[in-house]
């Protein structure tokens, strides 16, 4: 059986990775015209090296609040809980590069390095810093390399659904294990096949409030196009050697988990691993919600890091 630690790195392999940036960099011009995703105010599409990613800007807060979607939700399921965070914070929310509406360009890597580097780049660009980062799941790696590479850039970190590297491979593995996601060419071309088929029901597995709202944005925003490339992501970012920038942060930090997300119970992933990047963090636990806490069970999402940022800025 294959799983993540059998992949082979070499130029063959490699090529895989273009069947998840070709197509939306052939439909990139449709991505900037298209009525439905340029729909939510003050949306804009900033351009990077080696990607174009997909954001907007909300409120004039003392604090600036960076949010990013786990695909495959999309800025689209945020707008409630954004315009209620936006009274107290400047916020920022955007996609993750070939994920939702975040185009990816051809030579994009899909590397923990290029990730993080590509994200620390276009926080700099934005220049609304120091940030509190709130990024979800595999991508809240990137946003503690964030943190330890431009210190100054990062005041502090909200984890969500984020434990530490080898049990975020170990993730994968648990409901991969089949290996089909860790199989070059095969698991792109199956993700692009299923993915307005059946990429959207992952909602009835992995969440547990508003599912019918989350399945229905996501069919939509799948059917226009979003990108949804895990498994270039599984192969190209969870690489067996754990990144030198996951080490542990000096910034607050709390570490927020859903324990409806039956994909982590299913894993039996270590929920406290997370504190060996965040070791003054404090846990709390969302008993009501799954795996996309923040649009699942907003009011008590926003209660606690109003708690978190006023005690700790």
């Amino acid at each position: 059986m294959l799983n993540i630690c059998s992949v082979k790195y070499n130029p063959k392999n490699m090529l895989a990775k273009y069947i998840d940036t070709v197509i939306p960099y052939v439909q990139r011009n449709k991505f900037f015209k298209d009525s439905f995703i340029n729909a939510i105010e003050g949306i804009r599409f900033m351009e990077m090296s080696n990607c174009w990613i997909r954001y907007t800007v909300r409120g004039k807060g003392k604090h600036t609040l960076v949010i990013a979607p786990d695909s495959p939700v999309t800025i689209e399921a945020y707008t409630d809980i954004l315009e209620t965070l936006a009274q107290k914070y400047r916020v920022v929310i955007f996609e993750t590069p070939a994920f939702g509406f975040s185009i990816p360009k051809l030579h994009f890597d899909f590397s923990y390095e290029t990730y993080t580097e590509t994200i620390a780049k276009f926080l700099q660009k934005l220049d609304l810093g120091p940030y509190i980062l709130a990024i979800p799941c595999v991508a809240g790696l990137s946003a503690i390399g964030v943190a330890n590479r431009y210190p100054q850039m990062v005041k502090a970190l909200i984890s969500t659904q984020t434990p530490c590297w080898s049990d975020q491979r170990n993730w994968v593995r648990g409901w991969d294990k089949m290996g089909i996601m860790t199989v070059p060419f095969w698991s792109q071309f199956m993700g692009h096949y299923l993915k307005t088929r059946k990429v959207y029901m992952i909602h009835r597995v992995i969440s547990n409030q508003r599912q019918e709202r989350l399945e229905a944005l996501s069919k939509m925003t799948l059917s226009h196009g979003a990108c949804n490339s895990l498994a270039t992501a599984c192969q190209y970012y969870l690489k067996k050697k754990e990144p030198e920038l996951l080490r542990p942060i000096k910034q607050p930090s709390i570490s927020i988990w859903g324990t409806a997300d039956w994909s982590h119970d299913r894993t039996g992933t270590e929920k406290t691993s997370i504190l060996k990047y965040l070791p003054n963090s404090e846990l709390v636990y969302f008993e009501e919600a799954g795996h996309f806490l923040e649009v699942e069970a907003p009011l008590r999402f926003m209660e606690t890091i109003d708690a978190f940022i006023d005690a700790s800025l």
